[in-house]
């Protein structure tokens, strides 16, 4: 199958401009062309919030609430934001490259064109979020949740997505058979289409409850 192309962000090869976020961020306040670099954002809750054309390098995200965030041709690199709340976010042609991501919540977030490259997710939430042109690149999901989502043209390519949960998503069309898994959860009307490789095959048949027996296991 071929895999579908995820557009980069469309960023400027020199970004002289250092953006400094001194105090509070405001809601709807927008950050545009330019740089945040080796610095720690903490303790900030406002909505609306807009990032366009901002490349985060070494940034650390502690206590920060931005739901209904706007991102668009922005890219994070080497950034810690774990346990950020950007749920219901809009993101266009975003890049997240080696950042750590545990307990993101991203839930409700609309995402297009998004690259999360040997990035750490465990426990990030992307419930009920709707992703398209999304690839996953070499991640660690373990425990991440995707419920209620809806999927298109998703890539997760050799990630661990062990005890992720896929519950009323439907994976139609989404290849699994590269990622590292032990067990999954998901609901059966919605597995039609999903591809798996035959060793993963049990894994999902014990997930829905079935026996796989060896009719030649007990021949002597």
């Amino acid at each position: 199958m071929k895999k579908s192309k995820v557009l980069l962000p469309r960023i400027p090869k020199l970004l002289e401009n250092e953006l400094i976020i001194d105090g509070a961020v405001r809601t709807e306040e927008c950050y545009c062309f330019g740089r945040i670099s080796h610095c720690t954002i903490h303790d900030q809750d406002a909505e609306k919030v807009v990032f366009e054309q901002v490349v985060f390098q070494n940034v650390i995200f502690e206590n920060v609430f931005f739901p209904y965030i706007d991102l668009s041709d922005v890219e994070f690199r080497q950034c810690d934001l774990s346990n950020v709340h950007v749920s219901h976010a809009v993101m266009h042609r975003v890049k997240f490259d080696q950042c750590k991501m545990v307990g993101m919540n991203a839930d409700d977030t609309y995402l297009r064109n998004i690259t999360f490259h040997h990035c750490t997710g465990n426990y990030a939430s992307f419930y009920g979020t709707n992703m398209k042109q999304v690839a996953f690149d070499g991640c660690v999901l373990s425990g991440s949740d995707f419920s209620s989502a809806t999927l298109s043209k998703i890539n997760f390519g050799q990630s661990n997505i062990d005890k992720a949960q896929f519950l009323v998503t439907k994976l139609e069309g989404i290849d699994l058979s590269s990622c590292s898994f032990q067990s999954i959860a998901v609901t059966v009307e919605c597995l039609s289409g999903c591809i798996i490789s035959p060793e993963q095959a049990a894994i999902f048949a014990k997930a829905l409850g079935l026996i796989v027996k060896d009719p030649y296991s007990e021949q002597g």
